[in-house]
């Protein structure tokens, strides 16, 4: 089985088309494990696309040749465990999932990310002026079962999340939004600090 190209490239940045790397319908990954892995080439940006997300129910994951030529996006700060999901229907913070989730190859540590959840992501993010149309998501623009590509991407974290046009924050993880009242553990992480002053403008989503 074919995975993630470990071989990252020296070449001068060129203005190079960016090569979708997955790309399915949300039926097709609910419940299960997405791997961009077999397309993928260590050391290079990928972003998800916000306008097929919504539009047409579906993951699309572009990888991008260089990082100066990459789509305008948006980042997400959020938390692998967060807030669990309630059981009580009664219970200000019971959630909804009409989608579904999915968990993602090498982290699949991390809670499972709600379809729901990126889709309020999305809109949110659309909404606000200039935000760009595609989102960086470390599970999902990580890969996340490849050492050089994490190593590459940790070294331009700081880059990353400096070059975004929002980041938008998500106090209770990925498996559902919290009420204003709930306790979470995002302020506890060590990327935190980072994460929200480092880009030119953050939004947090309840």
């Amino acid at each position: 089985m074919s995975s993630c190209s470990d071989e990252i490239s020296d070449s001068p940045e060129l203005a190079v088309e960016p090569k979708l790397i997955f790309s399915s319908g949300f039926a097709n990954i609910r419940d299960t494990v997405v791997d961009p892995s077999p397309t993928a080439t260590a050391g290079r940006l990928r972003l998800v696309d916000m306008g097929t997300f919504l539009n047409d129910r579906r993951l699309d994951i572009y990888e991008y040749h260089s990082s100066l030529s990459c789509s305008a996006y948006v980042v997400v700060s959020y938390v692998w465990k967060g807030n669990l999901l309630v059981a009580d229907p009664s219970r200000p913070s019971y959630w909804v999932e009409e989608l579904g989730a999915f968990s993602v190859k090498g982290a699949e540590d991390g809670d499972p990310i709600s379809l729901d959840v990126l889709h309020h992501i999305c809109s949110a993010a659309l909404s606000c002026q200039y935000s760009g149309s595609h989102l960086w998501l470390d599970r999902l623009c990580i890969v996340q079962t490849s050492k050089k590509d994490k190593a590459w991407q940790i070294r331009e974290m700081f880059d990353i999340y400096k070059r975004c046009k929002i980041c938008c924050v998500l106090p209770g993880g990925m498996q559902r939004l919290v009420s204003l009242e709930e306790e979470t553990t995002w302020i506890e992480r060590a990327w935190t600090l980072q994460e929200v002053i480092v880009p030119y403008r953050s939004i947090v989503l309840f």
